[in-house]
């Protein structure tokens, strides 16, 4: 697992995720402004690259990867966090699994040890929030759109964290209604006592979506959305507290 530490805060960044902005998709340069907003410094975050190395994931018509998409976005959304004042763990931070490659031939299942290695890491860190990103894929291509899920049966916080990714990625286009979503069995989801999610940035399996997802501009579009929601939850967290 990576550790970032943080360095610097754009004020005005996070005035306009607080107000429920998002500035405009694009590769933004990020100034170092200081200083770091006092309830956002030391808070930290576990986001959790779907698949990677034996396991592609989902793979749309064109060849577009799943374990690729994840990666990127994820590291979108480590740089702003990281911009921001918050400390961030990767699972991983290149295209590889959690298996060590010398034991990986003796195992049964090599999925459940790479997600079991990403359950120790989440449990030794004891985040204050745990995002996963992944990609859909329907073998209809009418569906589209990114969507959160969550386990509600799992840390009560587990719906509010939800619901503040899935407001700030209806606020990106094309709009779509959907809404965060109960789901069970999730081997991460189910298992992690923290606040915990996981956000399908939209399906491989829709053509015009699958090409929004093969750009930078769509991707870092993405990114804001998941760190504006992250950050909310943060700040509704200390405040109830």
């Amino acid at each position: 697992m990576v550790l970032l530490r943080p360095r610097w805060l754009l004020t005005i960044l996070m005035a306009a995720c607080l107000a429920g902005w998002l500035f405009p998709p694009m590769e933004p340069a990020i100034p170092p402004v200081r200083p770091v907003i006092a309830w956002l410094a030391g808070r930290g975050v576990v986001l959790d690259p779907g698949h990677g190395g034996y396991d592609p994931g989902v793979v749309g018509p064109r060849g577009e990867r799943e374990e690729e998409i994840a990666l990127d976005i994820t590291l979108r959304v480590r740089d702003l966090l990281v911009a921001a004042g918050v400390e961030v763990w990767l699972t991983r931070t290149t295209d590889e699994d959690l298996v060590d490659p010398q034991e990986a031939a003796r195992l049964r299942s090599r999925k459940r040890a790479d997600l079991s290695a990403r359950l120790r890491l989440v449990q030794r860190v004891a985040p204050a929030a745990f995002v996963s990103i992944h990609v859909n894929s329907f073998p209809s291509p009418r569906w589209w759109g990114p969507q959160t899920f969550f386990d509600p049966d799992g840390n009560p916080a587990n719906a509010r964290l939800a619901g503040t990714i899935q407001e700030s990625l209806r606020r990106i286009g094309p709009a779509t209604d959907r809404q965060p979503a109960p789901h069970q069995g999730l081997f991460l989801l189910q298992n992690i006592p923290f606040p915990a999610v996981t956000v399908e940035v939209g399906f491989v399996s829709n053509p015009a979506e699958a090409r929004r997802l093969m750009t930078g501009e769509h991707r870092q579009a993405l990114a804001w959305a998941v760190f504006a929601g992250i950050v909310r939850f943060l700040q509704q967290s200390v405040i109830a507290a």
